[in-house]
Parts: structure tokens; sequence; C-alpha cells
């Protein structure tokens, strides 16, 4: 964890305030600064900004959170940067989060609100005059936010704490749109379904320019906002083989597929394993358009990785000839895999999917009564229509083509 310094200091209107304040920040390491304003420009004490969040309609298909989600928020808290840029419109290359940087904001179930400290305020005063780029509303403020709020300090190997999986963000000195880096939980081949944390993306609440173009919370000043910024948070990963259905597409086609002249006592599902070839980390960037998360690859390093789930143990009879019915799998939920929806240049994410089963049969057969088999079924993440941020990707897996080892 790189060290960050204090820049800009709280004007108090002495000079021998400012030069201690000036010697105090030197001395403190932070990942963002208070970046107070000067005075003559902090508005009045009773235009503090304060924000809101809200809850979607909470589907996959649509990517927006439920109420459930947005409680895990309000417990964990989201994270606020805000870029001042005064008179000037917001632009994606002169920009920095110089107001406020990665600022936890949490719920407080004693005032019933949305709550950070310390409070920042509304600027005021005129502008310098209006020139090319310029608004006509002088000072204005524009908001981004993430879900889970990190601290960037704190990982455990054991919980699905923030930061184990996202871990960096901008500093109020980079210029740029905000961001923040999430990587998949877990190490290399490991199950990371224990420790992943679920990136959520704000959708603004207010259309500044009224274009519809999903650019809200950009360059809002105090007469706009008459009560809070808002947040309406929605997903900005997919998410993998949360639910796997195992069935059997016929008896007869059992029957063919084995030998004619055997009987089929059963045949057992044993275990159940999925491995996942993703992209390991990206950078997602708040400033998010047509109300879509913006992510970015980080072209630094191999970001190409593997994780694996595995369910063994399963011993589900998928069919018995006593009831010469056929009994779908549907034992397999809450394993599925958060992804980043951005694929590698050298690399596609996959899901490679192996079901172990055994048969028991009877009659004129060359093989032992019971045998053990699996079958192998590759897919490509993106080509499924079920692919992209806010969406789930389940598997429904027939067997169709039942073998036997020569064991």
């Amino acid at each position: 964890m790189r060290e960050r310094t204090i820049h800009t200091v709280l004007w108090y209107g002495n000079v021998l305030a400012v030069l201690v304040v000036l010697l105090l920040a030197a001395m403190l390491p932070t990942a963002c600064t208070d970046n107070g304003l000067p005075q003559e420009q902090i508005s009045d004490l009773g235009e503090a900004i304060i924000f809101s969040a809200t809850a979607g309609s909470g589907t996959r298909a649509t990517g927006e959170i439920d109420d459930a989600v947005l409680k895990g928020v309000s417990s964990t808290g989201f994270g606020v940067f805000a870029c001042y840029t005064r008179q000037w419109r917001y632009t994606t290359t002169t920009v920095s989060p110089d107001f406020l940087c990665n600022q936890k904001v949490k719920w407080d179930d004693g005032v019933n609100t949305w709550i950070y400290s310390p409070l920042k305020y509304w600027p005021n005063g005129e502008g310098e005059g209006i020139g090319a780029g310029q608004s006509e509303i002088a000072h204005q403020v524009s908001f981004f936010a993430y879900a889970p709020w990190s601290d960037f300090t704190t990982t455990s190997t054991t919980s699905n704490a923030p930061a184990n999986c996202i871990t960096d963000c901008s500093q109020t000195y980079e210029q740029g749109d905000p961001w923040v880096l999430y990587r998949l939980a877990g190490e290399e081949g490991s199950d990371p379904t224990t420790q992943q944390v679920d990136l959520l993306y704000a959708v603004c609440d207010y259309d500044h320019y009224g274009l519809g173009d999903g650019l809200c919370n950009i360059d809002l000043t105090k007469p706009e906002v008459t009560k809070r910024v808002g947040f309406t948070f929605s997903h900005a990963l997919g998410i993998v083989g949360d639910e796997v259905t195992v069935s059997i597409s016929s008896t007869s086609a059992l029957k063919t597929a084995l030998e004619s002249d055997a009987t089929i006592v059963s045949l057992t599902l044993q275990s159940i394993t999925i491995d996942y070839t993703l992209t390991s980390k990206a950078r997602l960037v708040l400033y998010a358009r047509d109300g879509q998360p913006n992510w970015r690859t980080v072209t630094s390093e191999n970001v190409k990785t593997t994780r694996k789930v595995s369910l063994l143990g399963i011993n589900h009879t998928l069919y018995s000839s006593s009831s010469g019915t056929i009994t779908d799998y549907e034992g397999w939920t809450d394993k599925g895999v958060f992804y980043i929806p951005i694929e590698g240049d050298d690399y596609v994410q996959r899901a490679r999917i192996t079901i172990g089963y055994t048969v028991e049969r009877t009659g004129d057969i060359t093989y032992p009564a019971t045998g053990e088999a699996t079958v192998t079924k590759n897919v490509i993440l993106h080509e499924q229509s079920a692919y992209g941020p806010g969406k789930r990707m389940n598997f429904n897996i027939t067997l169709d083509n039942i073998t036997l080892s020569n064991e």
C-alpha cells in the first residue's frame, strides 16, 4: 500500500493557521485528502451536500439491485468521488477527484439517513467569466459512486471483505475519470465463492443536460439539487454457474447409448466440476455511459486466470428402473462465480463443465455391472445471451450421449 500525502489545506484566514495545517498535512499519509474549499466559497451551513441511495427492479436481467442488496450496501457503505470544476464543464482529460475521494457514506439507523464525515458544502460565489467549454452556472461538482466501500488496507482469506476484490482507486492528484480496480477473489485454480465481492456502480438520479445518455450527476450546483445527490446502484459484474441442472434426454436414449441387450437399473449423478478461464482484474471507470459499466483492461500484466468450483459426493439418482422415471438434479445452488465482462486480447472467458456419474445395469453385458464415466461441456461465455454485467448465466446439462469406461 503506497503512502499518500495531503496536498490541500483548509484556509482559516490567518497565515499562522495555514502554516500549521501545512506542516501537519505533510506528515499525514492518507488514501485521499479532505480538500476543503477556501472559506469564501463555503455555502451556508444549511447547504451541506447529502446523499441518497436507492434500489432498482432487482433483476439480473436489468442489472439493478434489489432491497436486500441495498441493505447490504447500508451496512458496508458506498464510496463517493466528486470533482469540483468551478465554472468549467466536466471534461474527462482534465478533471480529478479533488472534492471527495473514496469518501465512505454509510447508513445511520439513528437518524434514518446516509451520513459521512467530515461534511462537505455546496460551493458558491461568482465565476470568472464564461468562455469556451464553460458553463453559464459557476461552481459545479460532478459525483460518482461505487459499492461496497473499500479502504484497500484490510484483506481476509476467509470472508468476503471488500478489500479482497476492490484493491485500488483514483487519487486526488490523478487527472481523468474516477475509477476503482477490481480483481477476482481467490488464487489461481481456487474456489472464490466464499471470498468474492459483488461490485456495484452508481447510475445517477439527476440528468443535468437532459440528454438521456446516462451522463448524470454531472456539473451539478446547489440550485439544481434541492434535496440530495441520489445514486441508483447497479451490478457491474456478471455471475456464472450460480445454478446447474443435470437431466437425461429420455429412457430410450439411455438404453440405445449403452448396449442394446442391457437393462439399465440406475444412473446416478456423482459430481459436478466447473473449471473457469476468466479475466483476473480490470478498472471500472465510474463515468458510465448509456447506463452501462465502463470497464477498461489492465494491460501492464497478464490478466488471464483460472478458478475451479466442485461439488462431489452428490449421489443423486437421475434414473431408476424401479420407478421408470427420470429425476432432474437441481441441487447445485449459490455456487456462482462473479466475472468481469471484458475479454482479453489473447483469450476468451470460458467454462468447462465436467459431469461424473455411475451406471448400474443387468443382462447380456460386456462391461462390469457398474461403471463410472464423465461427460464434458465447454461454454464460451461471451457467446451466450446471458453474458454481460448484471446478468446471471446458469447451466442446464442434458446427458444425451451416455458412455462407460472400459474398467
